[in-house]
């Protein structure tokens, strides 16, 4: 297993093929689909960063700072390391808790389009049953690996988690080819009025 020390999406070969913009998209997903892993890291670092000074000021007054801390006898050098550590240990854990956080939400996203069974891959497999008849609830696929036949509807799968992810891109300039097409329209119509 890969574990990256700044980039937590590096650590799956499924997005080996896409670009850093591509993959924070899918990080942006994931963490839609999984709000919880969004907020831990929010609610870890302001905890640390308003029990730190509690817990320093805590051991100061049992004075314990000089006999378990390593840390200067003077009162001066005490606070210039409380507000040292106050600020970077806080971020190091929002930092930390974060990558941890887009790594499980990427994981149960890559997760979800997997057999429930033998954990195959089910990306690129045609749905059955969807030209039979309009209800999802009757739409399925069967696992190529173990062959069980697997609900959608009842493991939460969606079709787009059955799309392999290189495929799942959209061409960047879509929308901007869209308002060149019509501003050149209006600037054409512009014309023809003048004219008129």
């Amino acid at each position: 297993m890969r574990i990256p020390l700044v980039k937590p999406w590096r650590a799956f070969e499924e997005f080996d093929d896409l670009s850093d913009a591509e993959c924070h998209r899918h990080v942006a997903d994931a963490i839609i689909n999984y709000p919880w892993l969004g907020r831990v890291p929010v609610l870890l670092g302001l905890f640390t960063l308003l029990a730190w000074p509690i817990m320093w000021a805590v051991l100061a007054d049992l004075g314990a700072i000089p006999r378990w801390i390593p840390a200067a006898k003077s009162a001066e050098w005490i606070g210039i390391q409380l507000i040292t550590t106050t600020l970077l240990v806080p971020a190091a854990i929002y930092w930390i808790t974060r990558d941890l956080g887009i790594y499980i939400a990427l994981r149960l996203s890559l997760r979800r389009g997997c057999c429930p069974k033998c954990g195959q891959s089910l990306a690129g497999i045609p749905i059955q049953g969807a030209s039979l008849e309009p209800n999802p609830a009757n739409h399925w696929v069967r696992c190529p690996e173990c062959g069980k036949k697997i609900m959608l509807l009842e493991h939460g799968i969606t079709p787009r988690d059955l799309v392999p992810w290189e495929l799942r891109r959209a061409d960047p300039n879509l929308g901007h080819l869209r308002e060149r097409s019509a501003w050149r329209g209006r600037r054409g119509s512009g014309k023809k009025n003048e004219n008129s």
